[in-house]
């Protein structure tokens, strides 16, 4: 009888469940960007993935001084500005080969525009938009030990590390707004096992 427990007792070796890590990550984006405001603009996302189903809440805002007078070169007056902000949540796909990933997202967006005249504000306008975002970025291909300033090894194996890429994305909404832009990141790229 005890030898018949013992059998049934035992435990495969091969069954040990399989732990991964989740994917996800925050980028901070640097773009031009042209539309109801032309301009530089800066903006960040955080990311997560399931599967291969991305979900990202994304901020990005577009600021430009259209027309201005100085006082001694560095002192402006009589100013007059734009800037469009854009708080997003997009659904999309992403795919990964190797050390880099591919995605693509749409989404709904509040957009928030907005005109001042010497500090006085002209109009400030909300809208809701559809976003619309394309994506790649590249990222380390295996765990590596996270690099401080990007030389520095510090502690174990990780799957945590950095990312930079390219995105091109688009704003549908009264006052659109299309642009492309560099992303840096941080956090987890992909599944990299155990």
């Amino acid at each position: 009888m005890m030898s018949f427990l013992s059998v049934f007792g035992q435990k495969e070796l091969d069954t040990i469940p399989f732990k991964s890590n989740s994917i996800y990550f925050g980028e901070m984006i640097i773009s031009y960007s042209s539309g109801a405001v032309k301009g530089f603009s800066g903006g960040f996302s955080f990311n997560y993935q399931r599967k291969n189903n991305l979900f990202t809440f994304r901020f990005l805002e577009t600021s430009r001084i259209y027309e201005a007078d100085y006082f001694l070169v560095f002192f402006p007056y009589n100013v007059f500005s734009k800037s469009l902000k854009e708080y997003s949540f997009l659904i999309g796909k992403r795919y990964i080969k190797n050390e880099f990933a591919y995605h693509f997202s749409g989404g709904i967006s509040k957009v928030n525009f907005k005109e001042t005249q010497d500090d006085i504000l002209v109009s400030n306008d909300d809208y809701i938009g559809f976003p619309l975002e394309i994506g790649i970025n590249w990222f380390n291909p295996q765990k590596e030990r996270f690099k401080i300033f990007g030389f520095i090894p510090v502690g174990k194996l990780t799957s945590f590390g950095a990312s930079s890429g390219i995105k091109l994305y688009a704003n549908i909404a009264k006052k659109s707004s299309v642009g492309l832009g560099l992303t840096i990141g941080l956090g987890n790229y992909k599944n990299y096992g155990k």
